[in-house]
């Protein structure tokens, strides 16, 4: 009895010096620690991105008809206004010839016009005859005008025929073929990176981004200018230097999650990255040349206080609390409480080990 009030008194735990202290006997079973050490840490953000062209634009004609040619091939280098395909135009250059003739015919009358006035004055024809060829005049005007009008929207109809690029860069999608049939739209081009049926993609590569997002709680840590780097599934070799670009100002709802989309710009190109290629952002918010760290596994936190279990060198494990500062995935940084070569306990005996 007195032998088991002994052990008992051991196993208690004892508050003095600051920290809980226990004693570890052989029938718990080995503890797994690891040594309090020194190292640059970094805290970071880590997100998941897509590699991005500067700019892209997904173009299609404003009106409807029948390819009749196809001026560029898939990833074909194109400049600002280029023509990448057209339209069979029958109809909308007749409309234009007709327009032009009607003004042709027009300007004819008016200058009829005015040479009988001219005479009408030298003359000094009747009151009568004078007015019906002011008449006559304003007529021809009238007529003129209309073409000149028609002779606008025919060549606006001419236009919409046209698929041009509205900046320079490559075709990297061409969903266009000769004979096609379009339906059109309101408009030629969009930003938007996807293509659409009848569409042709122009992007400029020639300096790419990484897209990302980041969470509510992520994004008030994140300013422009911040660094960054870059790795990419594809390329596990690769690591590239970037900072932030650019913070989005408002947030979009996505299934219920607020996010903030991020662009990141590298420092330097990588000729190997493609557009759409998968892209790793870690983002560095606060970084130590020389801290003091412990592995995050062994910080608990009760009622916001840390701690770490210490195991002396007699096998005793004390509870001691701990002032924290920088943390990464892995470690964390002890402002105070330990010193270096401390071991921490980060891992409990097996509970079936006897």
């Amino acid at each position: 009895m007195r032998r088991l009030l002994v052990v008992g008194i051991i196993m208690l735990v004892l508050v003095g010096g600051g920290y809980l202290a226990l004693r570890a006997t052989a029938g718990d079973g080995p503890v797994e620690t690891m040594a309090v050490t020194r190292g640059p840490l970094a805290s970071t953000i880590e997100l998941a991105g897509t590699v991005a062209a500067r700019a892209t634009r997904t173009l299609a004609f404003g009106t409807a008809g029948t390819v009749a040619s196809v001026e560029v091939e898939e990833s074909a280098t194109v400049a600002a206004g280029d023509l990448l395909a057209t339209l069979d135009a029958t109809t909308q250059e007749a409309q234009l010839a007709a327009a032009e003739a009607a003004l042709a015919s027009a300007e004819a009358a008016i200058r009829s016009a005015e040479s009988r006035l001219e005479a009408d004055r030298d003359a000094n024809a009747p009151r009568a005859i004078r007015q019906a060829d002011r008449a006559q005049l304003a007529a021809a005007e009238a007529q003129a005008a209309t073409a000149r009008s028609q002779i606008a929207a025919a060549e606006q109809a001419v236009g919409l025929t046209e698929l041009r690029s509205p900046i320079a860069g490559t075709v990297v999608t061409l969903g266009l073929a000769v004979g096609d049939r379009v339906v059109g739209g309101a408009g030629g081009a969009s930003g938007a990176g996807s293509s659409a049926p009848g569409s042709i993609v122009v992007a400029d590569l020639s300096d790419l981004r990484v897209e990302t997002t980041a969470s509510e709680i992520d994004v008030v840590a994140l300013v422009d200018g911040q660094a960054v780097t870059l790795t990419f599934d594809a390329l596990p070799e690769v690591a590239l230097a970037a900072t932030i670009c650019e913070v989005a100002a408002a947030g979009r709802d996505s299934g219920g999650v607020v996010e903030f989309s991020i662009l990141v710009c590298p420092s330097r190109d990588e000729a190997r990255l493609r557009a759409g290629m998968s892209a790793n952002v870690s983002i560095v918010l606060a970084s130590v040349e020389d801290a003091l760290v412990v592995p995050s596994q062994a910080v608990r936190v009760v009622n916001g206080s840390p701690s770490v279990r210490v195991l002396d060198a007699d096998g005793t494990i004390r509870t001691m609390p701990i002032e924290i500062g920088i943390s990464s995935e892995t470690r964390t940084q002890v402002l105070s409480g330990l010193v270096e070569g401390d071991r921490v306990v980060v891992g409990e005996p097996d509970a079936g080990a006897g």
